[in-house]
This record gives C-alpha cells, sequence and structure tokens, in this order.
C-alpha cells in the first residue's frame, strides 16, 4: 500500500493571549480614549470661556456706550430746558 501525503500541507497555529494580557490590552485602549474624551472636553471649556469672555467685553463695551449716548442726551435735553427758561 502508498500513503498519498498532501503536497501543499499547511500547518496553521492558533495563539490567544492570556486572560491577563488580553485586560491589560484593553485598559490601555480604554485609557487612551479616556485621555483624549478628557482633552477634548478641555479644549471645549477653553472655547467656551473664550467665548463668554468675547460676549462679556462686547457686552461692556455697548453698556459704556449706551451710558455716552445717555449721558449726551440728558445734557442735550438739560440744555433745551435752560434755553426754555
Amino acid at each position: 500500500m502508498t500513503t498519498k501525503e498532501p503536497a501543499d500541507e499547511r500547518k496553521v497555529v492558533v495563539v490567544k493571549p492570556s486572560e491577563a494580557e488580553y485586560k491589560g490590552n484593553n485598559q490601555i485602549e480604554y485609557s487612551s480614549a479616556e485621555e483624549q474624551n478628557k482633552e477634548e472636553r478641555e479644549v471645549e471649556r477653553s472655547d467656551a470661556a473664550a467665548k463668554a469672555k468675547e460676549a462679556g467685553i462686547s457686552f461692556t463695551e455697548m453698556i459704556k456706550t449706551l451710558g455716552k449716548k445717555a449721558v449726551a442726551k440728558t445734557e442735550e435735553k438739560l440744555l433745551e430746558y435752560m434755553q426754555a427758561m
């Protein structure tokens, strides 16, 4: 009897990480994702703070302008009143 062996015999080796290796890799990925989210939140906070500061400055300037206009109008009315007397 002759034994026929396949000419293209291939061997497959399956390697699985141990439970400790698997958990370690997942924790590293989770930590880097968490750090990235933390950095994104910090950027959003700084953007929000910058916008709030800009809005505050704009508001302050608007109040100053309105105050100057009110003073000018009051002086104008006072002069009109004084001339009418």
